[in-house]
């Protein structure tokens, strides 16, 4: 789990730990003054009639519950921040790994499933790995504070809690591995579901004109279900773990009550420090409640953060072609699952010659195109691929789109090439598009 932290923080990891820092402090603050607090205001201020001393107590219980409220405030304005950032930064590495994966692998999942690999999976995990860490964390702190006052204000009742360690362990061992694999499963469906879906909404001219709706509805709603099977099965999962978990801690809070009642008939313990107890065992256990139900998410950040990992090192597979001036292709045979486009293609272009390519729909000339353009990865049978490198290439295939923005802004983007650095006018909504290059300044539109 480290590593998945790592992979998601990155540069950010300085604020993370302060925020856990704020965070495990507001914990260690209440899981600590409260039940001590509540035992001097018993045994010392009520049972001794110390009326200064039960004021006294009062208003700093007051004041610091103010102070942790403050810390609250603070934790979850930052984590918000905290997380808005990181979200940019998965993108823009998700992107950059969109960028670079082969074409043929592109073509053939389609744009709209790319959309949740690129988007919707990186804010899905950093929203789960950062809730996760805060909500573990000041579990724990909770848990090891409440432990600790429990043990000082009885180690008898205190034994009876061990008992329930091994069975949560066990639990989490059994269930963690398969929500982990659920998780993976639920994404994927949904990543073809939203590809289906995508497809099916851009094609509405084509779907009214030839009365496709029916059929469109039909598949789409076939991914739909797979995707809604998966996240049942997660959830079931899931809740089966929580109810054999809540099983076991509602049989150890009987068990705990029973004791310190008796404890407190034989006078080891006051009633003030009976309340403090149990003040700190019901914050032990809803800690180690909050704990156990974190469990299962564990298995599910994992699972995100696989995905990420592997789409990042799916990307930049390189093209197996000999940089050349000449364009060469000698005996190459290419093609798709279900057609066959090329068989032993001999082709030879020099510099500075000119190529017509003739032939009927679907015989293979954009393919061919996207072969020598360096986009789709040659990984058939040839005897000798000889391409320019890709910056020699200048290349303008079918269909050609646009991102957001202005003919007049593209062309600019294109001038300054990867020096370009764009910027929101925060006035007129405009963009302001800056080149590094000093011959060329700046232009704006």
């Amino acid at each position: 789990m480290i590593s998945d932290l790592a992979y998601i923080l990155k540069s950010r990891l300085p604020r993370w730990l302060g925020l856990l820092v704020l965070g495990s402090s507001a914990a260690f603050l209440l899981a600590f003054v409260d039940p001590i607090a509540l035992k001097l205001l018993i045994d010392q201020g009520l049972g001794q009639k110390q009326l200064r001393l039960f004021i006294i107590v009062s208003v700093a219980f007051v004041s610091l519950a103010g102070l942790i409220a403050l810390f609250r405030f603070l934790t979850g304005v930052w984590l918000q921040r905290l997380k808005n950032d990181l979200a940019s930064d998965l993108y823009r590495r998700m992107l950059a790994a969109y960028y670079r994966l082969p074409y043929r692998q592109i073509s053939a999942e389609g744009e709209g499933y790319f959309i949740s690999r690129v988007y919707d999976e990186p804010r899905k995990a950093v929203d789960l790995v950062l809730d996760l860490s805060e909500q573990v964390l000041m579990h724990s702190t909770t848990i090891l504070t409440s432990l600790g006052v429990a043990l000082y204000l009885s180690w008898r009742v205190t034994v009876v809690l061990g008992g329930i360690v091994p069975i949560l362990y066990w639990l989490s061992r059994k269930f963690g591995g398969r929500i982990m694999s659920e998780s993976k499963v639920e994404s994927e469906a949904e990543a073809n579901f939203r590809h289906g879906l995508g497809r099916g909404l851009s094609a509405y001219v084509t779907i009214r004109s030839f009365d496709l709706e029916k059929p469109m509805t039909e598949r789409s709603l076939i991914a739909l279900d797979r995707f809604l099977s998966a996240l049942y099965q997660r959830v079931r999962s899931t809740w089966i773990f929580r109810t054999f978990s809540g099983v076991s801690m509602s049989i150890a809070e009987s068990a705990v009550l029973i004791i310190a009642a008796v404890d407190v008939f034989l006078g080891h313990m006051t009633v003030g420090g009976m309340l403090a107890y149990m003040t700190s065992f019901w914050k032990l256990i809803n800690g180690a409640t909050g704990l156990i139900e974190q469990l299962p998410d564990f298995s599910r950040a994992r699972g995100y953060i696989g995905r990420l990992k592997d789409f990042e090192s799916d990307a930049g597979v390189p093209i197996p072609a000999v940089s050349s001036q000449v364009v060469e292709l000698r005996r190459l045979s290419f093609g798709y699952t279900d057609q066959q486009l090329f068989e032993r293609l001999d082709l030879t272009i020099q510099p500075g010659h000119s190529t017509l390519l003739l032939g009927p729909n679907g015989c293979g000339k954009t393919t061919l195109g996207l072969i020598l353009s360096g986009y789709l990865t040659i990984d058939c049978r040839y005897e000798a691929v000889s391409l320019p490198i890709p910056e020699r290439i200048s290349a303008m295939l079918s269909p050609l789109t646009f991102f957001l923005g202005t003919l007049r802004q593209h062309l600019q983007w294109a001038s300054c090439g990867k020096s370009t650095r764009i910027n929101p006018s925060r006035t007129s909504g405009a963009w302001k598009i800056s080149c590094r290059r000093p011959s060329r300044g700046s232009v704006s539109a």
